[in-house]
């Protein structure tokens, strides 16, 4: 049986090229780039949170100020991330339409696809069926017990202020809390 290489199983890849949003060619500029201006605009979230706290007058005035401020550095780091990208989409497409070739440093020239020269699975690159159906059981029985069953094993704290840990009837520990110290009882 004759196979073909992997880039031409799909008939999409014959037809289109090298396509890319951001290619080889231009990716290390775009993450160096990416880099600078997100730890630019890191940087003047910093200072826009300091200057902002500098005028709160109360702790609850701090803490929405803090919270305006890193939604508003998520805001700015996503604007400029996105500005980034169409800016080196756009280079790309015309890099594309105007026909450069991509000269990529390091990456060998093509040569003949041979599947024979692919390494051959080793037993350790298998996966066991039997450990991850047991891995599998095992999750979904700790997720069950702690979120539906936490009177079997689990801990918690009462209306009351005391905290206890236990398992089921077996162990119960409660614990006490006051300003000079913390007390256990089982």
């Amino acid at each position: 049986m004759q196979l073909s290489e992997p880039c031409f199983i799909t008939p999409a890849g014959t037809y289109l090229g090298d396509r890319y949003l951001i290619g080889p060619r231009l990716y290390s500029t775009f993450m160096l780039l990416l880099r600078i201006v997100l730890l630019v605009v890191g940087m003047v979230a910093l200072i826009g949170l300091g200057v902002a706290l500098s005028h709160a007058m109360n702790p609850e005035e701090a803490v929405q100020t803090v919270l305006n401020a890193i939604g508003n550095f998520i805001a700015s780091a996503l604007t400029a991330f996105g500005n980034i990208v169409i800016v080196f989409a756009i280079i790309e497409w015309a890099l594309y339409q105007a026909g450069a070739r991509a000269d990529f440093k390091g990456i060998p020239a093509e040569k003949e696809w041979d599947p024979r020269v692919l390494l051959k699975a080793s037993p350790s690159n298998l996966v066991k069926m039997g450990e991850t159906i047991v891995e599998i059981v095992g999750c979904f029985a700790a997720i069950a017990i702690f979120n539906f069953y936490p009177q079997i094993l689990g801990f918690g704290i009462f209306s009351n202020g005391n905290w206890y840990v236990g398992a089921g009837n077996a162990i119960s520990t409660r614990c006490s809390r006051s300003p000079s110290s913390t007390s256990c009882r089982t």
